[in-house]
């Protein structure tokens, strides 16, 4: 049975009982406001009340009757839903609500988990989650004729969850590096230790007193070590070449001027590569100082590289050590010490390097051409660790 209000109904003087007072309701599915039985008017009372956001969808087409806390949620498109049909209203959601309202019309409560719905602070709008509970609303006859929706906002409790699984993830991605970088110093001492044998036989049979053992191997020694400090900072993926030449012959006071030259583009190396090119250096470098153009008043040093496609598209570092200005050196030595067997022999096999040592009348020439990785396989290889 209708009950005949007055213009005083809904009471109360927030903003959407004043709108559902105001509104012309002959213009939607609902009627005029003073012909609403009375299971609407009960249901729209409620749903003003909640202390929570709530919409009352009333009839076939779920005409909105909705209170002010649930006006932040309809943003912009307040108030022109207050007595729209909902779908109509909000067309996005029917793919989500549609088998909601069904349950719900046979009677059955639904409850939605942290779904989400944004709300508008003042034109801000900003993420939110609520836990959406779906009644079933009975008219006169004790059918089920409207849907009342409360929303219990879970932003918190959602964004807290979030924090947590990111934590996780994070916790889980740095216990995996640190695994990979244990494995990986664990592989690095393994192979400097067989580098650093290896490195102590070559010089104790290359002969000489115990004081020349003393002095290069310590020399060598350094220069292995220089090269591990520069692949530490980069967690032993590659070192900057440039750098690497630079350090060696830093430690003998040597840097750019007349008599020193080094140039060539960016390029790193691999550990494996560091380590025997960074040796080679040291010996040239030893060599250079004793015999050489760094210790010749005028001699000069040119270090250069370039780096060039192989028949086969790959990548080849061409690294050109050459001196000159040292009138001493006319022949090929004939002693054939530690520093040659690494470059002529080890290189090679070691790198897959092709060397050549000429020695000129006033000085000699060494070039290393070795084969650089692939760089789009070595940026994967980097994404998946």
């Amino acid at each position: 049975m209708a009950i005949r209000g007055t213009s005083a109904w809904p009471t109360g003087n927030g903003e959407m009982a004043t709108r559902i007072r105001a509104l012309d309701w002959s213009e939607t599915p609902l009627g005029p406001l003073a012909s609403w039985p009375t299971s609407v008017r009960v249901a729209a009372d409620l749903a003003l009340a909640s202390p929570v956001p709530a919409v009352l969808l009333w009839g076939p087409v779920h005409t909105q009757i909705y209170n002010d806390r649930w006006r932040d949620l309809v943003g912009a498109r307040h108030p022109a839903a207050l007595g729209r049909p909902a779908l109509e209203c909000f067309p996005e959601t029917a793919g989500t609500m549609i088998p909601v309202y069904e349950q719900v019309l046979r009677g059955e409560a639904v409850i939605l988990h942290d779904t989400p719905h944004p709300v508008d602070r003042d034109g801000d709008i900003r993420d939110a989650w609520w836990n959406v509970h779906c009644l079933p609303v009975r008219d006169e006859d004790a059918a089920v004729a409207g849907i009342l929706c409360t929303f219990i906002d879970t932003t918190a409790a959602v964004l807290a969850q979030r924090e947590r699984e990111t934590a996780a993830a994070i916790l889980h991605d740095s216990e995996r590096h640190l695994r990979m970088l244990a494995a990986e110093f664990q592989h690095r001492v393994r192979n400097i230790l067989t580098v650093v044998r290896s490195v102590f036989s070559r010089s104790v049979a290359a002969g000489g007193s115990t004081g020349e053992l003393d002095d290069h191997f310590r020399g060598r020694l350094d220069a292995l070590i220089r090269t591990q400090v520069a692949l530490t900072r980069t967690m032993w993926r590659t070192v900057d070449l440039e750098n690497l030449i630079r350090d060696e012959l830093l430690s003998v006071g040597s840097s750019d001027g007349p008599r020193l030259s080094i140039s060539g583009p960016d390029v790193g190396i691999s550990a494996k590569a560091a380590e025997s090119i960074g040796l080679a250096i040291h010996e040239l470098t030893t060599n250079s100082i004793k015999y050489g153009a760094l210790g010749a008043s005028d001699g000069r040093l040119d270090i250069c590289w370039v780096i060039k496609l192989d028949y086969g598209g790959g990548r080849r570092l061409v690294l050109t050590w050459t001196e000159q200005g040292v009138p001493a050196v006319s022949v090929e030595p004939t002693r054939y010490g530690f520093g040659r067997e690494l470059i002529e022999e080890a290189l090679p096999y070691r790198l897959g390097a092709e060397t050549r040592i000429e020695f000129m009348g006033g000085g000699m020439r060494c070039t290393v051409s070795l084969p650089l990785p692939d760089e789009r396989r070595a940026a994967a290889a980097v994404e998946r660790q």
